[in-house]
Parts: C-alpha cells; sequence; structure tokens
C-alpha cells in the first residue's frame, strides 16, 4: 500500500541570516494520530537539525507550543491531523516579534504581567486556614484551568488593534486570580479597571480558541466587571441603561416611536400556516425598526401570524457589563414569559444574537426560581427560516447582486448558528455570495458605550473587508451590527458594501 504524504509548509525565520520570514515546505509520512507537534519533531530530525520551536509536556498540559495552524491558534501536541488532510501551513503566533522560526518573544507578555501584580499581596500575614465558600472556589477553579498559552491572545481583535489599551484576556485571568481570591488585599479590582476590563469586546473569539474551553467572557470578564461595580460603581455609559429601563422597559433612550408603539399586538396573514410571537429586543425596536418591518413581511409572506406583546420588554441582558439586576431581573423574566404566553405561543423568535442567547440559556436555566416558567421554544430568526418552516422561495425575485457576510459574535459563537444565514442568502435567486476575510471578526458594536474609539477602529477594519469582496451588500443578523457597520462605513467614507439585515434581503426579494 502506497504511504501517504502530507505537505506541509511552514514558517521558518533566522535573524542571522533573513530580513523576513519566508516558507518551506516540506513532505512528511502521515500515520493515524499523528499530531502537528509530531509532524514539527519529524522535519527536525529528518530535514533540518535547526528548525526552532517551542514543546515540553507534549499532552496539552504546559501551553508552551502554541502555533497557528492553518491560520487558527492552537497546541501543536494536540492538534490531531485529519486522514482526509493533505496539506497544512504552521506558522509562529502573529502578535508576537519572533526570535526565530516559529518561536515568539514572550517578553512583552512577561512585562505587563509584571504590571498587574500577580502575586498575592497582603498587609499581615495569616496563620492558619481561611475557609472558601463555594462560589470562590468555583471561581478560582476556573482561573486555574489557564495554561498561559497566549491561544486567546493570538484571537482577541482588541488586543490585536491596540495592546496598549487592553491587556488582552490572559491578562485579565491573571488578574482575576487574586481578584477572586478573598486572602488577597491587592486591590485587583481596580487594576481590572485600569488596564481596561471594559474594553474587551465580549466576541468570545478566546473562548473558542481556548484548549481547556475555559468560558473567559462569561466566568472572567463578566464577574470582573461585577465586581467593578459593586466595589467601585458604574461607568457613566452604563449607568444610562438603568435609568432608561426604570422609565421605559427598554435600556436605550426613544427618541420617537418604537416599533412595538407603531404596529398591531397581532398581525395575521390571509391564509394562516403558523403562530410565532416575536421578541423585539432594545436595539431593534428604537434604532433599528426596518429588520422588524422586514420580518413581518418575510413571516407573513409565509403564512405566519405573528404575535407582538406590548408589553414585553428588554430581555434583562445586562450580565455583561457587571450590571447585576437582582430581584428586577425574575421581575423582567416572567413579565416576557407572561407577555407571550397570553397568547398562547409556542416559538418565540428573536432578531438579535444578545437577545436570543440570553432568552434561551437564562430564561431555561433559572427556572428553580421562577414564579412563571416558560412553555415556549426560542428560536432565532434564521433557524426558523430555515429549519421549521418551508421558506416560499417561488415568489423571489431575482436580485442580482454580490453578497457577503459578517457573522454577529453572539450568534456565531453564542448561539452556533453561523451556516444557516449563508443557506438562506444563497437561497435568493440572482445573490453571486462571496466570503470576506475574518467573516467572524467582532466588528466593536458592543463597546459603542464606553471604548468609541475602539469600537470605531475594529468597525472600520470590518468595513474594509467587506470593501475588498467588491460585494454591494454586507449582509448581517444583529441590530447592532447594522447600526454600528453603516456609522463604520460612512466613517470609512466608503460606499460599498452597504450594510443591511438578512432580513432586509429577504425583504426586497419578496417586494413586488
Amino acid at each position: 500500500m502506497k504511504e501517504k504524504i502530507i505537505t506541509v509548509k511552514v514558517s521558518r525565520f533566522n535573524p542571522e541570516e533573513d530580513t523576513e520570514a519566508r516558507y518551506e515546505t516540506y513532505k512528511v509520512p502521515y500515520k493515524k494520530g499523528i499530531t502537528v507537534l509530531d509532524v514539527l519533531i519529524y522535519i527536525r530530525e529528518n530535514y533540518d537539525g535547526s528548525f526552532a520551536f517551542r514543546y515540553r509536556c507534549r499532552v496539552g498540559y504546559c501551553g508552551s507550543c502554541s502555533v497557528l495552524v492553518d491560520g487558527i491558534p492552537g497546541l501543536a501536541c494536540m492538534e490531531e491531523i485529519p486522514p482526509n488532510k493533505k496539506q497544512l501551513t504552521v506558522e509562529p503566533l502573529s502578535n508576537f516579534s519572533v526570535i526565530k522560526d516559529l518561536v515568539i518573544d514572550m517578553s512583552s507578555v512577561d512585562k505587563r504581567m509584571l504590571k498587574i501584580r500577580p502575586f498575592m499581596e497582603r498587609k499581615k500575614t495569616f496563620e492558619g486556614v481561611w475557609p472558601l465558600k463555594k462560589e470562590e472556589i468555583e471561581n478560582l477553579e476556573v482561573v486555574t484551568k489557564c495554561m498561559g498559552c497566549l491561544a486567546c491572545m493570538e484571537a482577541c481583535p482588541v488586543f490585536n488593534e491596540v495592546p496598549q489599551k487592553y491587556p488582552g484576556p490572559l491578562q485579565m485571568v491573571n488578574i482575576a486570580r487574586f481578584a477572586f481570591d478573598p486572602r488577597d488585599e491587592g486591590d485587583k479590582v481596580k487594576t481590572a479597571l485600569f488596564e481596561g476590563i471594559y474594553n474587551c469586546a465580549f466576541c468570545k473569539k478566546c473562548e473558542e480558541v481556548c484548549p481547556n474551553e475555559i468560558p473567559l467572557p462569561e466566568k472572567i470578564i463578566e464577574k470582573l466587571r461585577g465586581k467593578v461595580v459593586e466595589e467601585i460603581g458604574l461607568l457613566p455609559g452604563h449607568k444610562g441603561f438603568l435609568e432608561n429601563l426604570d422609565k421605559t422597559g427598554w435600556t436605550l433612550p426613544s427618541l420617537a416611536r418604537t416599533f412595538i408603539e407603531e404596529t398591531s399586538e397581532v398581525i395575521t396573514p390571509k391564509f394562516v400556516k403558523g403562530k410565532v410571537g416575536l421578541f423585539t429586543g432594545c436595539v431593534a425596536n428604537i434604532m433599528e425598526k426596518e429588520s422588524l418591518e422586514a420580518t413581518l413581511k418575510i413571516l407573513t409572506k409565509n403564512g405566519i401570524q405573528v404575535i407582538i406583546p406590548k408589553t414585553q420588554m428588554c430581555c434583562g441582558n445586562l450580565k455583561i457589563y457587571g450590571i447585576s439586576l437582582n430581584e428586577r431581573k425574575k421581575e423582567i423574566v416572567e413579565t416576557n414569559i407572561k407577555a407571550f404566553e397570553k397568547y398562547g405561543v409556542e416559538v418565540v423568535l428573536t432578531v438579535c444574537p444578545s437577545c436570543g442567547e440570553f432568552l434561551k440559556k437564562e430564561y431555561f436555566s433559572d427556572q428553580d426560581s421562577l414564579d412563571k416558567k416558560p412553555i415556549f421554544k426560542v428560536l432565532d430568526i434564521n433557524e426558523y427560516l430555515l429549519t421549521q418552516i418551508e421558506l416560499n422561495t417561488s415568489d423571489f425575485k431575482s436580485l442580482n447582486v454580490r453578497v457577503t457576510y459578517h457573522d454577529p459574535c453572539h450568534l456565531r459563537r453564542g448561539q452556533g448558528i453561523y451556516e444557516e444565514p449563508r443557506r438562506l442568502i444563497k437561497k435568493i435567486p440572482g445573490v453571486n455570495f462571496v466570503e470576506m476575510k475574518d467573516y467572524d471578526k467582532c466588528c466593536g458594536g458592543t463597546l459603542r458605550a464606553t471604548s468609541p474609539d475602539i469600537a470605531a477602529l475594529l468597525g472600520i477594519k470590518k468595513i474594509r473587508k467587506g470593501a475588498e469582496t467588491g460585494a454591494d451588500y454586507m449582509v448581517t443578523s444583529c441590530p447592532l451590527c447594522v447600526s454600528h457597520l453603516s456609522i463604520s462605513r460612512a466613517k470609512a467614507k466608503i460606499r460599498k458594501p452597504r450594510v443591511i439585515s438578512i432580513l432586509d434581503l429577504l425583504a426586497k426579494a419578496y417586494e413586488e
């Protein structure tokens, strides 16, 4: 039987000979279970003994062998090469200077770590046993899972753009390691604030690439922000959320009538095939009403009766800012449950990924504390249109446009929905779909309230990636992304692509 061979392209750089990195290609025999580290060792032993890379434990424990494999950060010792793989590219992590080949200079990380004082600080020594509460133990268990492999630093869009304003997820873990420890008296919470805890975009990219699957945004960033609010107070940009919530039931100020105020509670098509509830969310209800109008058009075209209760309110998802609503959260959850169950809906649709993720997780995970429990199912509009009904495509007209797609963070990584929007787009005749580079990188919309300069930087960079495709439209499935990327397009003075919701695109296909 002929031996199977993998073609491996490796980044090489010798500072004594090279002015820039170059790529060398090697042929490596494949065997079942072979890892990227096995490949690197084979190259050094059989081709070039000077080939440099780091490794130590070989079992995914030490974190020293982090590299980019086909552009994705991971541990070389844990990256098993699939049988159908014919070629791969291995490079050093891209946001650090290279010492040689795949060996990066980590001194900048070490210097920043010293700045945050990564050690226990006490005013006086403590003797004896310090009893820890269950929550404190759970918090500390999370941070001890981090091996410092730097994969999260490679993936973080904010650290990659402005490392001086945000030291990256790893450093926030290092701060949390002591901020979560009740024995520490070193004011680590204030350190977290000064180091830019609110400059995290909460995009969940760090969690996606973490070898130990640590839920960094939820278990580290969110809890650190909670401690900032508890010990220091709310940021000015966040105080308005609570003030608006108290006044109107929504977190954003409204300068005009909202979608809910303008729309009937029950929208009934001529021929009814089904019924759903529509949860609007704050952003769509107040800022991006067009996407909700498009939603009604699409659903009624497919014979779906739509219920839009006027008593619904903000979903209550403020914990990503560190804001705990405590008893108010229970009131909000039960208000929304009652609003939809009054009409007997079995499915509630969301058009906002953050709302959808929160409804799916929080409304059903906290049932023991609720007097009123949800009996409906929550679905994102994309998954509903693709999997729950037979979409009426016979009435689609040809659009003859070039389209690219931006993945909202809380839809792709929060709910695992990314193929569905693309499949819906491709159902429209005359659409030339083209994938853009960095399609799943955060646009920065979540940072507009506290870090508008970083939000603008990420947004402009994203819209330029879309422009490189020559697309007429950059389509997305998040009202906040639509708003932010539209503003970014204007700031960048780019004519195309225009930014629209996937719902607007589908509604265009239904136009007479």
